[in-house]
């Protein structure tokens, strides 16, 4: 979204992404959704801006969003190194994930450091939804803008890393919300406050192949993945930029996907496909099964105590993907390990308080992610283990390997 993401004319693409979302589950569950404080966290108007969210979801969609990330005294803290396990375990949780207003570079600052990002785009591609607007869908792209830094503070205009969250859509692209903004009245404030000028100046120092989304406000797109898709709707449009090259898509229109593709994008994507084909006996293996499919029933065992089926569908997960994890295009293994790490954040809140079986229930994950962390180190497959390592750091789970064998300790 542009901008006016709790704005009344705003319901009817909130509804439309919530039923949507609701007639998947086939009443076979309720939705869950929750919405990110983040870009907004350290305004003194924090408290009273989320609960107008919340009643707006509540009174506009009768849908109860759970805020989570406001992070208190937050000028007392190392926003970069804050702990973020409730956030993942929040976001890991919903199904419907909502950001909005604030600063970009105040978000990314926070979002960049954990695995928030992989799992924004990890939900997208298992049928959740994600509604960014304003500051947060700035940080959808490949590049961000830092607008109040350019447009307040002065600084020099650049870009800064985005999440890339429509990279699972295959597109290069700079998320540019607010395009059509007049607020300057007598000066160019287009463009998210940019102007002309500063956005000319931005285009320069992006890739050929960079594609600029500019959303006007109180106007949403809606990427649809399993239909390859985008349709616009609201009250303005999409302008879609390369360099020199311009062209509009309209409320009301919906297109495909590829139309909005740079020519290295879609060149690409050829080379990826004749890539894949030469490696037959990896989409073979890939094509045998289901891996959603055997973390559902992997987290329903677990779910159920059923602690000798979990086990043995954790083996078969990791002895499938076992020839794939050394390539480094892969994502089964960090995928695996991601959805163990949130299964253990789910009963892991306060661990000296647990019951006995929940602890072992931990204890049990945890082991199994130190072996398959110890098999890939020998296998010289680095990039999986210390991915591991990583994670399991983030869970306050220490790592400490000697020549008798690798022992881990829970830190308080």
């Amino acid at each position: 979204m542009g901008s006016g993401e709790i704005a009344p004319n705003m319901v009817k693409v909130h509804r439309k992404i919530l039923d949507g979302l609701i007639a998947s589950f086939e009443g076979n569950r309720t939705l869950k959704a929750c919405f990110l404080a983040t870009p907004f966290t350290f305004q003194e108007n924090v408290d009273e801006l989320s609960a107008k969210i919340v009643r707006y979801f509540k009174v506009s969609l009768n849908v109860d969003i759970e805020p989570t990330d406001i992070i208190k005294d937050f000028y007392k803290v190392d926003i970069a190194s804050l702990d973020q396990n409730e956030l993942i375990r929040t976001v890991s949780n919903s199904d419907f994930v909502f950001a909005g207003p604030g600063s970009p570079s105040f978000a990314l600052e926070r979002w960049q450091n954990g695995s928030l990002p992989s799992l924004l785009k990890e939900k997208l591609k298992s049928g959740g939804a994600i509604v960014f607007s304003s500051a947060a869908a700035l940080t959808c792209g490949k590049f961000t803008v830092p607008v109040y830094e350019i447009y307040k503070v002065g600084a020099k205009p650049t870009w800064l890393d985005g999440m890339d969250i429509l990279s699972v859509l295959d597109l290069n692209t700079a998320v540019i919300p607010h395009f059509n903004n007049a607020e300057g009245g007598t000066h160019d404030t287009r463009f998210c406050y940019l102007g002309q000028n500063r956005l000319n100046y931005l285009k320069g120092l992006i890739d050929d192949d960079t594609v600029i989304l500019g959303i006007d406000e109180h106007t949403a797109v809606i990427f649809d993945i399993e239909n390859y898709t985008l349709e616009v709707s609201g009250l303005g449009c999409l302008t879609v930029q390369q360099h020199s090259e311009s062209f509009v898509i309209n409320s009301g229109e919906t297109i495909s996907i590829d139309k909005i593709k740079s020519p290295a994008d879609k060149t690409n994507q050829i080379r990826q496909h004749q890539i894949k084909n030469q490696d037959k006996s990896k989409d073979a293996i890939k094509s045998d099964f289901d891996l959603d499919e055997l973390i559902d029933n992997f987290k329903k065992h677990l779910n159920e105590k059923e602690f000798d089926l979990a086990g043995k569908t954790a083996a078969t997960m990791f002895n499938i993907i076992e020839p794939l994890l050394s390539d480094d295009e892969s994502d089964f293994g960090k995928k695996l390990i991601r959805e163990l790490k949130i299964l253990i954040l789910n009963i892991f809140d306060d661990y000296q308080k647990l019951d006995i079986a929940s602890v072992n229930k931990i204890n049990s994950l945890i082991s199994l992610i130190v072996e398959i962390r110890n098999k890939e180190r020998k296998q010289s497959n680095f990039t999986l283990s210390d991915f591991i390592r990583d994670e399991l750091a983030r869970m306050k789970v220490q790592i400490n390997d000697s020549p008798t064998g690798t022992k881990w300790d829970i830190l308080n």
